[in-house]
């Protein structure tokens, strides 16, 4: 990307947004098709597909932001998977998808609600398994785009003084 960045004539923030916005893209129709089969043909419970989908949606700027601030401290795109890996993998069992919230001790409840994927966890587990509507899952949303707003800076902050 450094590479890229003395390449062009775009500022690093267009060319990192661009790359962002088209990786958040990806993510959302993956996490869609998943979904969408989970639905179809595993015959999970969805009280609101649609809402669900916009939780997705929501949720993937901000997983991508985590990834971009990852990969401004990896040397290599091997470095950068690995390190991705190294961190994703501890931060699902903060997640509440493993072990409920409401078991952990009160430091580990502080850590989770440092994790973007935690409120994602707990928008989609209202919209499809409690059948919540939008004011149900409206504070994870803000929390979301807040993680969606703040990562992605940071990472296109750390990727710019690397470039330079």
């Amino acid at each position: 990307m450094r590479i890229r960045l003395r390449l062009t004539d775009m500022g690093p923030l267009a060319l990192v947004g661009s790359k962002l916005i088209l990786a958040a893209g990806i993510v959302f129709v993956q996490s869609a098709v998943m979904l969408v089969i989970a639905v179809a043909i595993f015959r999970a419970f969805a009280s609101n597909f649609f809402l669900a989908l916009a939780t997705i949606a929501v949720s993937s700027l901000s997983c991508i932001g985590i990834g971009l601030v990852l990969a401004a401290f990896a040397r290599q795109v091997a470095g950068a998977v690995i390190l991705g890996l190294l961190v994703s993998l501890p931060l699902i069992f903060l997640t509440g998808i493993i072990f409920p919230l409401e078991l952990m001790p009160s430091f580990m409840r502080g850590l989770a609600r440092a994790v973007p994927l935690t409120y994602a966890v707990e928008a989609l587990s209202g919209v499809m398994l409690r059948g919540e509507g939008v004011a149900g899952v409206v504070s994870d949303w803000l929390a979301l785009l807040g993680f969606g707003l703040f990562f992605p800076v940071l990472g296109s902050v750390l990727v710019r003084r690397r470039a330079g």
